[in-house]
């Protein structure tokens, strides 16, 4: 219950983050101060795997931050405790209110014959779609089983915005691409 893929755990992705420097930057650098001269063409191509790393590291540490944040909003809503309530559901509103708002501006950026571009905003639609759209079952799921509406309630709501500003960004930006 609730356990994620191991690409997605925070620890999992420090520790291959740190084995990653230690081989690209550590050894030849090593290699260098011994006197040693180390130059593989293949670094160069693992040099380049810094580009991937990054959003995988934010996106990693964003879906973490919201777990936790909905551990704390859970328990918040469950001891009555409204002020920590407030507090959970707003910062995970403004946590993600930041990569809803850049899905449009990003989506900007593409011109309408990138293919690979607008492949990746639709892999980053469709996991967001599915993302939020988990969220919202598990609000139906509280509200169904459980009888908490509030609860239920704030998760549908905040689902249903998330994908409304999403999937309405990128079909304004789809429309006018096309219209270009």
């Amino acid at each position: 219950m609730g356990r994620w893929p191991k690409v997605l755990n925070l620890d999992f992705c420090l520790k291959a983050i740190a084995v990653y420097a230690i081989l690209v930057f550590g050894v030849p650098s090593l290699l260098d101060s011994l006197g040693r001269s180390f130059d593989a063409p293949f670094l160069d191509i693992l040099k380049a795997g810094v580009l991937f790393a990054v959003p995988w590291v934010v996106v990693v540490i964003v879906l973490n931050w919201t777990r936790e944040l909905d551990i704390f909003l859970t328990y918040s809503f469950r001891t009555h405790a409204v002020l920590s309530a407030i507090v959970a559901a707003t910062t995970l509103c403004v946590l993600w209110l930041v990569p809803t708002a850049l899905s449009g501006v990003v989506l900007r950026s593409f011109p309408p014959g990138d293919v690979i571009g607008w492949s990746f905003l639709a892999l980053v639609v469709l996991v967001s779609g599915l993302g939020f759209g988990q969220y919202a079952r598990r609000g139906i799921r509280n509200i169904r089983f459980d009888g908490r509406y509030i609860e239920g309630g704030f998760r549908i709501a905040f689902s249903s915005i998330a994908l409304i500003l999403i999937f309405g960004s990128t079909l304004l930006q789809l429309i006018s691409a096309l219209l270009r």
